[in-house]
């Protein structure tokens, strides 16, 4: 597992050079890392949607407590993307 998109890349090398058969996560999704999942090199990935979890959850809040409405309600969490 990396802790980062730019990091996948240079983890599938190592992996490739030590003849391992170990299977490669990240977190972050990426146009490259999205890539690497569609080519099967990549297992998965965490897009952890930091305007979701940031920004978005912070107005759902406000819109609940100040206008007590609902509305436009979602989920505020991290994706997850995979061969699936």
């Amino acid at each position: 597992m990396t802790l980062g998109a730019p990091f996948a890349p240079t983890a599938l090398d190592a992996v490739g050079e030590a003849g391992s058969k170990a299977k490669i996560g990240t977190f972050d999704l990426t146009p490259r890392v999205s890539d690497l999942i569609g080519e099967g090199k990549l297992q998965w990935a965490i897009d952890q949607a930091a305007f979701r979890g940031g920004y978005e959850a912070i107005d759902l809040i406000w819109l609940n407590k100040i206008k007590r409405s609902r509305r436009g309600w979602r989920s505020t969490g991290a994706d997850w993307a995979d061969l699936r």
